[in-house]
């Protein structure tokens, strides 16, 4: 059998060209999908669809919705988690019918936190009243620890309605989330730090975990454009998926396996 050395070489220097064109693969077999089919049944996220309730809830007792995506910032490996929480903060807000206050403890979301604001207060025709000092920078500290401390404070003084937080955080969530559990403030909470996960998952009103995060658009405001990004998720992951296992035979046949 032919060596396929010079096959794996080549995926291997020209991953940057390669993953864009999966990307692109699956976005145009998404789209199709999508325009084929003008109602598409999306997967049952049981944090996404009790969100507007607790949004209409708020609204109607005259309480903020608090949103946070913590430690999540524009930097790094951290820049698709920021820009997926982004999108579910402003989906939250759009829908919100009464004051939001979005928190931070990354300074690098502060010019993105505004423009997800002036996106939702634009979107919403502006209902509502946006309050000065919606966006507010919490530092941060050891575990966070200084930002879940303010944060308690601000559901308190500010009497929240709902809090809705998607980001970086760890275990410090368990404070804030035990906050709102002894005011009975509604929470839904996703991280991508396994420990800050775990406590989301056990305090929080419904669980909300990986790749749901970025589900928000689809949910919340589904257009063909966000169901097609659905879509799209779901075919790169099975492109992914047959990929890794067509490498892992190249390579064994190849000879790039360990013997036993």
């Amino acid at each position: 059998m032919a060596s396929t050395d010079p096959f794996l070489i080549f995926l291997q220097e020209n991953a940057s060209i390669v993953f864009p064109l999966l990307v692109a693969l699956g976005l145009g077999l998404s789209s199709f999908a999508v325009g084929r089919r003008s109602a598409r049944t999306l997967r049952v996220m049981p944090a996404w669809r009790a969100l507007p309730r607790m949004l209409e809830q708020a609204a109607a007792q005259g309480q903020p919705v608090h949103l946070s995506s913590g430690g999540a910032g524009l930097q790094g490996s951290d820049s698709l988690l920021a820009l997926a929480s982004a999108e579910a903060l402003y989906q939250a807000a759009r829908l919100a019918q009464g004051p939001v206050i979005l928190t931070t403890s990354d300074s690098t979301m502060i010019p993105l936190g505004y423009e997800v604001l002036r996106r939702a207060q634009r979107a919403r025709g502006f209902a509502g009243s946006m309050q000065a000092g919606t966006l507010r920078w919490f530092p941060d500290g050891p575990r966070s620890l200084a930002w879940a401390g303010a944060a308690s404070a601000l559901m308190s003084s500010e009497y929240v309605g709902a809090n809705l937080l998607v980001g970086g955080f760890g275990p410090e969530l368990a404070l804030v989330s035990h906050a709102a559990a002894r005011r009975g403030q509604p929470l839904l909470a996703a991280s991508d730090q396994l420990d800050g996960q775990a406590v989301a998952w056990a305090s929080a009103d419904e669980p909300l975990i990986g790749e749901e995060l970025y589900f928000a658009g689809a949910w919340l405001h589904p257009t063909p454009a966000n169901q097609a990004a659905v879509v799209m998720q779901d075919t790169l992951r099975w492109l992914l998926i047959a990929a890794l296992l067509i490498l892992a035979f190249l390579a064994y046949n190849s000879g790039g396996a360990a013997p036993a």
